[in-house]
């Protein structure tokens, strides 16, 4: 399964790494106006720290997406409720992803040849679409990671420091 195709570059339209990440920000000062985000859920808490269990969407940028999504198929094949299944239990349901927004992130990682998909039978024997991270895909998960685990660090120095009095 998966195996009849051979990326050797990254798939036609795609922006370069480093257009493709930009800065959180307000989704109007995005130079698309916000076209590039992708909901997701995240669960809320109460100001006094209290789990209410209520959802509330947040928007995140498609690179986002895409690495939560490529790490989930760096452990094998799987199919689209496999993928959000995963996320959401790595997770501890803090993210979930919405079922329009992970398609559409596989499809545009599908044409950049980061991944490849056939068909396949789930658990359930019912048919189901199966995606694979490509060797591309590999690579790019890897630059992506190092570039998160940089910006996620940087974010928390900042949290980490004193406010002024």
């Amino acid at each position: 399964m998966l195996q009849g195709r051979n990326y050797t570059e990254r798939g036609p339209g795609a922006a370069p790494v480093g257009e493709r990440a930009q800065a959180l920000t307000r989704p109007a000062d995005l130079p698309d106006g916000g076209a590039n985000l992708a909901p997701l859920r995240l669960r809320r808490y109460d100001t006094d720290g209290a789990n209410d269990m209520a959802d509330q969407e947040l928007q995140v940028l498609q690179g986002t997406l895409d690495v939560l999504v490529m790490q989930a198929l760096s452990r094998g094949p799987d199919h689209g409720y496999a993928i959000t299944r995963w996320i959401r239990e790595v997770t501890d349901e803090e993210l979930q992803v919405e079922d329009r927004a992970l398609y559409l992130a596989l499809h545009r990682m599908e044409e950049r040849g980061w991944v490849e998909s056939d068909w396949g039978l789930t658990e359930n024997n019912r048919r189901a679409k199966y995606y694979a991270l490509t060797a591309v895909g590999r690579r790019e998960l890897a630059r992506e990671a190092k570039r998160w685990r940089r910006y996620a660090a940087a974010v928390g120095k900042v949290l980490s420091t004193q406010p002024a009095r």
